[in-house]
């Protein structure tokens, strides 16, 4: 008797095991077919303005600011880390320039993204200067 409930309620509990979280996680609705509308060709988003180059070779450590934001002339805009020269036995360190704004104006768009290896003359964000 034991061994027949036992081949009864092993499969029983595995079929539980199995439907029980399909019956405690919420259904998602179903969403009706998406409708695809065909668009005219936009032109391409062509950012106008002023290049803000990095002005050390290293890596952008840190941006502070997003495009739209206003700024004023000589906030810092940007962190980069370069490595400084080796003097002497001392190990080569690490040291940080920043880049500032030229300007009174706005950020139009961030080109480099954060830990991107640039050179000095490399752009890091495009600026708009106030009229």
């Amino acid at each position: 008797m034991k061994k027949t409930l036992g081949f009864f309620f092993i499969p029983l509990a595995a079929i539980g095991s199995l439907t029980l979280p399909h019956w405690l996680h919420p259904h998602a609705a179903t969403r009706p077919a998406a409708t695809v509308v065909e668009a005219a060709a936009a032109t391409p988003l062509v950012a106008t303005g002023q290049a803000v180059a990095a002005g050390v070779r290293g890596r952008l450590w840190q941006l502070y600011v997003v495009p739209g934001q206003r700024v004023r002339q000589g906030e810092v805009l940007a962190k980069m880390a370069s490595t400084l020269p080796a003097q002497g036995t001392a190990p080569a360190a690490l040291g940080f320039e920043y880049v500032v704004a030229p300007t009174d104006g706005a950020i139009i768009a961030t080109v480099a993204e954060t830990g991107t290896y640039l050179a000095a003359t490399e752009t890091v964000l495009m600026f708009q200067p106030a009229e």
